[in-house]
């Protein structure tokens, strides 16, 4: 199954800003866009979720089952795991 809409990719305007830095409620930030992604596995389902806005965080109250990883996840948890 294919998606095919209208998404929203979000966009650092100012050159000087670290990608990073970016404000993902803030909508001057954004530049619409028409896409098309095909496919429906992992990879489509992310950059159709990422496209749209969506920045997932680590959920430290359900640990992850490595505790190395659980530790480094634990270490950036104020930042979007997409911008880790």
């Amino acid at each position: 199954m294919s998606f095919i809409g209208r998404l929203t990719k979000n966009v650092e305007i100012s050159d000087q800003l670290d990608d990073c830095e970016h404000d993902p409620t803030n909508m001057n930030d954004y530049i619409h866009k028409d896409v098309i992604i095909i496919g429906n596995g992992p990879s489509a389902l992310s950059l159709s979720a990422f496209l749209s806005g969506y920045y997932p965080y680590y959920d430290p109250s359900i640990p992850h089952p490595n505790a190395v990883l659980h530790e480094k996840l634990l270490a950036a948890r104020d930042k979007s795991i997409i911008d880790q």
